[in-house]
């Protein structure tokens, strides 16, 4: 068995190669005050992160996708965080991102909010974000733009910056044609195709 120091430094140790080191020694402190496992996985399309709660004696488990920049990686986290929280405050009787959440996602975030953490455009936008946050950062077209400034490793572009009629392609290489855009999302016509569909304005597309 690891003693509390051990433990703290051994998290610490992990967490600095994917966030801010003065963010890690809080999270590592965490880890141990709510009691979970946090697991970092590889790229999963359809989440950035998830939180499964502690049943049948087994500990709370977090999941991060590795490939999030430092700060989407954080925030990401502290969101999963807040959903344990809110479990242990109050159990399944609340909405998954109903106002209990909100208020304790905000209140987790606080932490962080400073220029020792966050850049000033991070920062700017994490302050309008935490007012009302969302079941996900990228329903925030402002936040998620961004975020995904920082993603240094990606060759695509979010589908908002592209100019109507732009051809683009998807990660599974379908390609389309940008569309005008209905309420938060671009109508985009198949190629070889028919059909259209609505893509969120922050949907990351590719050209050739």
């Amino acid at each position: 068995m690891y003693s509390r120091a051990e433990q703290l430094n051994r998290n610490t140790r992990i967490l600095v190669n994917y966030i801010h080191p003065l963010a890690a020694g809080i999270i590592a402190e965490w880890i141990i005050e709510f009691d979970f496992k946090l697991k970092i996985k590889k790229e999963r399309r359809s989440r950035m992160g998830d939180y499964r709660p502690a049943l049948e004696y087994r500990n709370h488990v977090i999941t991060i996708n590795r490939n999030l920049n430092p700060h989407a990686f954080l925030i990401t986290l502290v969101h999963e965080v807040a959903h344990l929280k809110t479990f242990i405050t109050h159990g399944g009787s609340v909405l998954p991102h109903g106002i209990e959440w909100k208020a304790c996602f905000s209140e987790l975030m606080r932490f962080f909010m400073h220029q020792d953490v966050f850049p000033p455009d991070v920062l700017y936008a994490l302050n309008r974000y935490i007012k009302n946050p969302a079941a996900s950062s990228c329903s925030d077209l402002t936040l998620h733009k961004v975020l995904y400034s920082y993603n240094k490793e990606s060759s695509g572009y979010l589908l908002d910056s592209l100019p109507e009629g732009t051809l683009f392609y998807t990660k599974s290489q379908h390609a389309f044609i940008k569309g005008p855009l209905q309420r938060t999302r671009f109508l985009c016509k198949e190629q070889a195709g028919r059909r259209s569909y609505l893509f969120p304005a922050g949907y990351e597309v590719f050209l050739k």
